[in-house]
């Protein structure tokens, strides 16, 4: 892919020199940070236990040579040149806005150090590692240094993003993720639905109805259940050419780009919904992903806009759509051809 794929300007005015320069350097930058996406989806689906030491290195000079690329000056002095050209920055172009996101990029990336990066890279992959490990043995003491190892991170992190006055650490973290998002303002957001859910939980939890778990609590063979989800996240848009699915300690959403989304899910054979809604809140991350623009591959244009925005896509097919009852409407007749007749007799409410 040359840069000149990667352009769709809707105006006459003309992109500068500066723009093709850039763009090379931004995209061979986000080559490694791919690559190192599928080091990671591999790390959590396929690498045998032992792998974990040199994977963790892998991963780290793969951060270090992309943040070393991403903060080289002449990507700056690039950014600075489009910038200067007036007309193109006022103009209504993908061009133009990717070089206003760039240079937030840039911003935020010069500000952290080399050793940092790295760091943070390879003791994610190994934290990673014995979280897993921790979690299969239920013991949280196991987990708990690399957990304050990654604390401490992270508040380095934030120090040299630098915190907004009369703000916290948090807010220069959540803004990497979520562009203007602060502690403050989602206090004011959650603060009260806490004060309604709350209420809720009690009228629910006080009343003298019981849902029924009898499906959950009903043993449905992994390989029955991995044709089946399979099956709904296919059907409900998740491009099985173009991404795959896989099973790991936790289910996620990574990948390298549109057209390479890797998602996993988890299997217990007495609860297919822990299954299904994890499978379907993938595939929202997952469909989101495949449906970015393949010509902006390696720009800001071609790059999820929020965190926020990502898992409203998972959510919605995991909640609104599938614990609705039209869902379950349309799902219901496919369990028993996947199943058999032992899930046959439940309510639409029971499942």
């Amino acid at each position: 892919m040359t840069s000149a794929t990667l352009q769709s300007s809707t105006t006459s005015v003309k992109t500068p020199k500066a723009y093709q320069a850039l763009i090379e350097r931004v995209r061979d930058a986000h080559l490694l940070g791919a690559t190192g996406g599928i080091l990671s989806w591999d790390q959590e689906t396929m690498m045998p236990a032992g792998g974990v030491e040199l994977r963790s290195q892998q991963l780290a000079i793969l951060a270090r040579l992309q943040h070393q690329m991403s903060t080289d000056p002449k990507v700056g002095e690039f950014i600075s040149q489009c910038e200067a050209d007036r007309a193109f920055m006022a103009s209504d172009s993908v061009e133009s806005a990717n070089i206003v996101e760039l240079r937030r990029d840039f911003d935020q990336a010069t500000k952290l150090p080399e050793r940092l990066i790295s760091e943070f890279a390879e003791v994610s992959s190994k934290a990673q590692h014995e979280w897993a490990t921790a979690r299969k043995a239920s013991d949280f003491k196991m987990f708990l240094p690399w957990l304050e190892k990654l604390v401490a991170l992270n508040r380095e992190k934030a120090a040299c993003l630098g915190i907004p006055a009369g703000g916290e650490p948090w807010d220069a973290l959540a803004d990497t993720y979520e562009p203007g998002c602060t502690a403050a303002s989602v206090t004011k957001v959650f603060t009260p639905l806490r004060a309604r859910l709350v209420k809720l939980l009690g009228d629910l939890m006080g009343g003298s109805r019981r849902p029924s778990n009898r499906f959950n609590e009903l043993a449905l063979p992994i390989e029955a259940q991995t044709k089946f989800v399979r099956m709904v996240v296919e059907s409900i848009g998740f491009d099985f050419q173009r991404g795959r699915l896989d099973s790991s300690t936790h289910p996620f959403c990574g990948g390298s780009h549109c057209n390479d989304v890797r998602m996993t899910t988890r299997y217990s054979e007495t609860c297919l919904n822990d299954a299904l809604g994890s499978s379907m809140h993938e595939a929202g991350h997952g469909m989101y992903e495949q449906g970015l623009p393949s010509r902006a591959i390696g720009t800001p244009a071609g790059t999820a806009v929020s965190l926020g925005i990502h898992e409203s896509q998972s959510r919605l097919w995991e909640n609104q759509v599938g614990r609705g009852l039209p869902f379950w409407k349309w799902c219901t007749p496919k369990l028993e051809s996947f199943f058999g007749k032992g899930v046959d007799g439940f309510s639409l409410d029971e499942l």
